[in-house]
């Protein structure tokens, strides 16, 4: 069903029409992998986060000299810590 809706899509336009679509918080996280709404998706040639991870990467030797530092922050993919209070 999230597949269908996906296929074809930009993630710019699945996230636009994430309301539309009824999937909730899902649409964000399949828009980032679709893994993280379907564990059992095949691996993408190159994923976002590797995308990422290599534009982070290209930054920090560009940076090395200065002895520069880079921070990533996402809200997608991590974990909720839940309380026992």
């Amino acid at each position: 069903m999230i597949s269908k809706f996906l296929v074809g899509r930009k993630t710019s336009e699945v996230v636009e029409n994430a309301d539309e679509s009824g999937f909730g918080e899902g649409h964000r996280k399949a828009a980032l992998d679709i893994r993280l709404v379907m564990p059992d998706a095949p691996r993408p040639a190159y994923s976002k986060i590797e995308a990422v991870a290599d534009k982070v990467a290209e930054f920090y030797k560009q940076s090395q000299h200065l002895r520069g530092a880079q921070v990533v922050f996402s809200d997608l993919g991590v974990p909720v810590r839940r309380s026992n209070r």
